[in-house]
């Protein structure tokens, strides 16, 4: 019975999700699911001995691939080991597949040796939990193969109760997700928001590829403002260079103090600009239209965002409208051409300014960021950090040099960063990670599984040492809120058989060796005079 079901389960998974990765966490427990996954073939299998970069890893192969990929743990807590990265999958709407191997049900509450309540340990972070005990006949086509999914399967002793035989699989071809369709009323509350808004702020944030060449042409017909950030893929855009806000986030606290805007439009995931945190009460009195593949508000207070196909449907009716000059109707220049002028006037005096101050503290971490993104090869895949990494390549990264843009923004941890990188990483391409040092140290394990995919596989890992959690400085000076230290990652690097080079700035060319690991030492007496001259020209912006 036991190896049926392993069969049955993983067969469902190929050929009616379309899984084609397989990342193993062997246990005793889990032994019926190991023992048939070796002997598969036509799908990808790849062994981790720690559970938590696993589930990351996965993460990382479902933003790649486009497709489900499954965790399989054995019994215990081995299975909790991969909540933070179901909570990533969640909010990130990846369709991570937990497999995870149980003791027979009645073991549950008795305190025996590895058992415990597994069903259900995820709670509402998965969309189906399966609980499966000798049921031949379970089917798993409920699940939408959007959210993340739980399929807990009970063994047995024997546990390798029949003969292991190959077993020849193809993965179902898995088609590009559709946008849902406009829902009753979207329209409307999109009309509704641009009558009472009359010069909108646009917040671009994490875009799906499907739609960045639709929501390039309604930007440039509308012309607001637009504060791009990195992860939507169009700061580079050349169609919108002349309306993408390039001074950083704080002027647009300019522009809602000196009321040169009146609401904000959020196109994407949820921002990772502080002015998007601000709204929540210092400017909780401007209105917030959200549009997303995602319904998610993005605030506590603001309504659920509207679909992408609404945006689309309203923003070629309007175009249609507004070339047919029907009275009445969608006004195109709802700007003042004065307070557009002026927009863009002083966003490019401070622009200047910023690069200015990015050259004369050329060792600010800023300066690092603006000078890693001027030399990276131009079509790389870049995964960015979360902390201080995202938001200092929003603030001083380029705007000529495109790249294909990742990171973990669903629930916006630290941790599993590097996993992640290593499962999204992709052949014939360089990758590159760029993280803070508290980010590295939560991921040591992650290089791992990094000689089972090294094949065509170019990756540098960037990780910026400031000696602890600077983003916080801010707040307190205190070295044990900061996480202070003095390590290095050198010895890392080579236990896990990686280049290592350690710099204070960056080489006019690059010549470092695959796989290779890059410490960049900063000194944050640097970083902070470039912020003390930054933040002081910022307050009177606008």
């Amino acid at each position: 019975m036991n190896m049926e079901l392993s069969k049955k389960l993983i067969t469902q998974l190929v050929e009616m999700y379309g899984v084609k990765t397989f990342c193993l966490c062997p246990g005793g427990r889990s032994a019926p699911l190991v023992s048939v996954l070796s002997r598969t073939k036509g799908v990808e299998i790849l062994s981790f001995f720690e559970e938590r970069s696993a589930g990351f890893f996965g993460l990382g192969r479902c933003r790649r691939d486009n497709r489900p990929c499954a965790i399989v743990t054995t019994s215990g807590t081995a299975v909790a080991e991969l909540l933070p990265s179901v909570i990533e999958a969640y909010y990130s709407h990846l369709p991570l597949v937990l497999i995870t191997a149980d003791r027979p049900s009645s073991y549950r509450k008795t305190g025996a040796p590895q058992t415990i309540e597994q069903v259900g340990i995820f709670s509402h972070y998965v969309e189906h939990c399966w609980d499966i005990e000798k049921d031949i006949d379970f089917d798993l086509s409920s699940w939408s193969g959007v959210l993340p999914c739980h399929i807990n399967i009970c063994f047995d002793e024997p546990l390798i109760d029949k003969k292991v035989q190959d077993l020849y699989l193809s993965p179902k071809e898995v088609n590009s997700k559709q946008l849902p369709l406009a829902l009753s009323g979207e329209i409307e509350n999109i009309d509704i928001f641009l009558k009472k808004v009359k010069r909108p702020l646009c917040i671009l944030a994490e875009l799906p590829d499907a739609v960045k060449s639709d929501v390039e042409d309604a930007l440039c017909f509308f012309s607001w403002p637009v504060y791009a950030e990195t992860l939507s893929g169009l700061r580079e855009s050349e169609k919108l260079k002349t309306i993408i806000l390039k001074s950083g986030e704080l002027f647009l606290n300019g522009l809602v103090m000196n009321k040169k805007v009146d609401g904000v439009i959020r196109i994407g995931r949820r921002p990772c600009t502080r002015f998007w945190r601000d709204l929540e009460k210092k400017y909780s009195r401007l209105p917030v239209l959200s549009i997303s593949d995602q319904d998610y508000s993005g605030l506590s207070w603001a309504r659920p965002a509207v679909s992408f196909s609404a945006f689309f449907d309203w923003s070629s009716k309007s175009i249609k409208d507004f070339s047919h000059k029907v009275e009445g109707e969608f006004n195109k220049d709802s700007f003042e051409n004065t307070d557009r002028e002026i927009i863009f006037k002083e966003d490019k005096k401070y622009s200047q300014l910023l690069n200015h101050l990015l050259n004369k503290h050329s060792r600010s971490e800023p300066a690092f960021i603006r000078q890693l993104s001027q030399r990276i090869p131009k079509g790389s895949l870049l995964f960015l950090g979360n902390s201080l990494p995202i938001r200092e390549w929003n603030l001083a990264g380029n705007y000529e040099n495109k790249l294909k843009y990742v990171s973990n923004r669903g629930a916006n941890g630290i941790d599993g960063l590097i996993s992640t990188f290593f499962g999204v990483c992709e052949p014939r391409r360089q990758n590159w990670c760029v993280l803070g040092d508290l980010s590295c140290l939560y991921d040591l394990s992650a290089p791992w599984v990094l000689p089972q995919i090294q094949k065509d596989i170019s990756c540098f890992i960037v990780v910026i040492n400031n000696q602890g959690g600077q983003i916080f400085s801010s707040l307190s000076s205190d070295s044990i809120f900061l996480n202070s230290h003095h390590l290095q990652f050198k010895a890392w690097s080579q236990m896990w058989n990686l280049n290592y080079y350690c710099i204070t700035q960056w080489p006019e060319m690059f010549s470092f060796s695959s796989p290779a690991v890059i410490e960049v030492k900063v000194n944050a007496a640097y970083t902070k005079q470039f912020e003390k001259e930054y933040y002081f020209n910022d307050k009177e912006k606008v």
